[in-house]
């Protein structure tokens, strides 16, 4: 079984407080969290096709 990153529950305790209730997240919306564009978003982390991610994926992402 893979090892969780170190800052992957950090990361997800902050979307679950920046989005609660949804387990699905716009693109656009996490790019505004972040604080950079949607196109800057797809190129840094690899969160796939679509326009919604997971927040689980999305936290693994950040912790890369």
């Amino acid at each position: 079984m893979p090892k969780e990153r170190p800052d992957y529950r950090d990361n997800l305790e902050r979307l679950d407080a920046a989005f609660p209730g949804q387990e699905m997240i716009r693109k656009g919306e996490l790019a505004k969290w972040l604080g950079v564009s949607v196109r800057t978003l797809a190129r840094i982390y690899d969160l796939g096709g679509g326009q919604y991610v997971t927040k689980v994926r999305a936290a693994r992402e950040m912790s890369a």
